[in-house]
Formats: C-alpha cells, sequence, structure tokens
C-alpha cells in the first residue's frame, strides 16, 4: 500500500478515536443497548463499528448483560457484544434485500417466516472469523488489493487476513527504546509488535537444561520474555510482528489466482519444462469451493509433453495427465492417493519430483 493510502487510514483512526466519525467511548447504553439507538448509529460505517466495539467493551470491560441483536442480516451480536458474521446457505442480508438494519432474535424469526421459511429450517451459521473470514470493513482501512475503501453499504464483503512474520530491526532504531519502536510501527502501518515475544536475538538464545522441565532448553530460539517498555533496542534485535490486512472477496480470488499461477509457474519450470511452449488456462479448483481455505483455480497447462492439469487440493498439489494414459506405475511404493491419471503430491519437492518422472515418461512415449 503506498504512502498516500497509509496517510489516510491514519487520518481516519484520528477521527474515529476522537469521535468526530462516532466513536465507542461516547455512546451510552441507550445507544447501543437498544433497538432505536442501535438504528440511528448503524447508518454509517463508522457508527457500526462504533456499536460493536461499545457493545464488546460494555459487556468484557463492565460485565453489562446486552440484548441480542441482527444487523443488516448480516451479523449476530450476542449478549457478550460478540460480533459474529453469518455464513453458509442462509445469509438473511443477502437473500432480503428489505430486511430491517436491526432485529432482535425473535424478530429475525418472524422475519424470516414471513418470507415463506418454516421455523424448523430457520439455522443461520455464524462465526467469530480470523484469517481469511469475512468480518465487518474498518471505517480506516482500504483494500491491500485495490486500495478502495468500504462504506456501509458493502461493509460485510470484506475478507481479513492475519499474517505473522520476523524482520530484522533496523538500525536507526538501535539505542532507542522497545516503547519508541511500538509507536513508530503503530503510526506507520507497518505491523505490530507481538505482546509476549516482540524480540529476538542469539546473543539471547540459552541451550542451559531448563531446571523446571530438563527435557527442554532455558531459551533456545533467543526470545527474551517480558521485556519492558525501556527495553534498549540493539544490534542483532529482529522484531516479530502481526498484522491485519482486508480485501475485498473479488480482488483476493485474483490475488490468489495471480499467487498460484506465479508459484505453478516455477514449479513446471523446476521440473524441466520447456516453458516457452506452455500455454496456461485457469479452471475452476476440482476440489475446494471459495471459502477461507481456498488456495486458487487449478491450471490446465499445454506443454511440449502433453496436457497437464495442476492445482491445490486442500493440503495436496493435484497433478493430472489425461484418461488417455496410465501413468500410475511411475508412483508404485509412494504413501500418497495414486490414480490411472493423477496423482497427489505432498508438497513442493514431491511435486517437483512427480512433474519430472511425467515429464520424462510422456516424451519418451
Amino acid at each position: 500500500m503506498n504512502e498516500s493510502k497509509r496517510s489516510d487510514g491514519r487520518q481516519w483512526r484520528k477521527q474515529y478515536r476522537s469521535g468526530a466519525m462516532g466513536s465507542p467511548r461516547h455512546l451510552t447504553r441507550n445507544d447501543y443497548d437498544t433497538l432505536d439507538g442501535i438504528r440511528r448509529h448503524v447508518t454509517t460505517l463508522a457508527g457500526l463499528n462504533a456499536v460493536i466495539d461499545a457493545r464488546r467493551s460494555a459487556h468484557y470491560d463492565r460485565q453489562e448483560e446486552l440484548i441480542e441483536v441482527w444487523l443488516f442480516g448480516r451479523m449476530r451480536s450476542d449478549s457478550f457484544g460478540n460480533a459474529m458474521i453469518a455464513s453458509g446457505a442462509l445469509i438473511p442480508g443477502e437473500l432480503f434485500p428489505d430486511i430491517p438494519s436491526v432485529l432482535t432474535n425473535p424478530g429475525m424469526s418472524r422475519f424470516l417466516m414471513s418470507k415463506g421459511l418454516d421455523r424448523e429450517s430457520i439455522w443461520i451459521t455464524t462465526g467469530m472469523g480470523g484469517s481469511g473470514t469475512f468480518t465487518v470493513a474498518r471505517p480506516f482501512e482500504a483494500c491491500a488489493v485495490c486500495g478502495k475503501t468500504w462504506d456501509i453499504g458493502d461493509c460485510f464483503d470484506c475478507i481479513a487476513n492475519h499474517e505473522d512474520f520476523t524482520v530484522p530491526v533496523d538500525r536507526r532504531f538501535y539505542g532507542k527504546t522497545l516503547a519508541d519502536l511500538r509507536v513508530h510501527l503503530h503510526q506507520n502501518g507497518a505491523g505490530r509488535l507481538h505482546p509476549e515475544a516482540p524480540i529476538q536475538n542469539d546473543c539471547y538464545i540459552d541451550l542451559r537444561p531448563n531446571p523446571r522441565h530438563p527435557t527442554l532448553r532455558m531459551n533456545e530460539g533467543g526470545w527474551p520474555r517480558d521485556l519492558a517498555p525501556d527495553y534498549v533496542i540493539r544490534k542483532g534485535d529482529r522484531m516479530f510482528l502481526y498484522r491485519w490486512t482486508f480485501e475485498h472477496p473479488p480482488c483476493r480470488t485474483k490475488r490468489i489466482a495471480a499467487q498460484m499461477e506465479r508459484y505453478f509457474h516455477d514449479l513446471i519450470a523446476k521440473a524441466g519444462f520447456d516453458m516457452g511452449q506452455t500455454q496456461w488456462l485457469a479452471i475452476p479448483n476440482g476440489r475446494a469451493p471459495e471459502t477461507e481455505h481456498y488456495n486458487g483455480p487449478w491450471f490446465r497447462v499445454m506443454t511440449e509433453v502433453g496436457e497437464l492439469t495442476i492445482g491445490w487440493r486442500k493440503r495436496v498439489i493435484h497433478l493430472g495427465w489425461g484418461t488417455d494414459k496410465d501413468l500410475s506405475h511411475l508412483f508404485l511404493g509412494e504413501q500418497t492417493t495414486v490414480a490411472a491419471d493423477h496423482v497427489h503430491a505432498w508438497g513442493e519437492d514431491k511435486a517437483t519430483d512427480y512433474l519430472t518422472r511425467i515429464r520424462r515418461q510422456l516424451a519418451a512415449a
């Protein structure tokens, strides 16, 4: 994301937290725990987020018991303030555009029955989300792919992705404190330091046996615990960061498709195929539906020795070569699924090996 988009995001955050856009700190219980109050505030994306945050804080900070409500037929907020996104076959907000913005649980049942659903068939699956799942967009976030923000009309068409990564601390922070580093990262949107183990350095590796657990080492990885805010950054420090990014579902599909095409392109090249003679066609994934576990489309690849099919099938890579040739004998003894027209490879090394066998066999035929 470019610097202008980061600046826009920081400005949105300041406005939201200051209350200019409607902040959870400025809402009363009448605002977040009555139907009329909630209805007044969820007309904007900032207001919707303020209600969600205020309800969560009301229970977990003050132990308030809340009414359960449905918002836009897309999200249920329970009595603990947890926000859960509807998924599966019955998502009322997608099926019925005229659904009220706020409903109680009984109100939702009455609305669905008015649409012809019988009580026994009303079962709405909800989940609290996580990496790769649908969430409610924040007013200050932009899509990591296209750079566009969300509004109240499309705020549920948003997928959250969580990423953990470790990178060296830039030398300009040597001599500064952990608190200084946290502030810089927060302001620049590069990520957030892990709360329990933010720093790694090989100088902290301690291979002595742990007195309480003799089979373990004192600090095998070099991750000091319980670092104080005034910890001074030193040469060799690496920081353990996490960040959330958000995408529109179509943007996510395009991103994954492009990533997978590059990945399989490299895989086939490593197996010795003449890449100048390959032609690629994306086809639907033959196994996994487009959910949070979606690993992109499969690809039909025309090579110098014939047509192949390649793609992820959950945890394995599907490699197919058509029904006109039985190559199953190439994989005798392999602990994997083998059929006359395909084989499953567990990981990149196995996929490269199997593709090499397939190429040589088809070239010799």
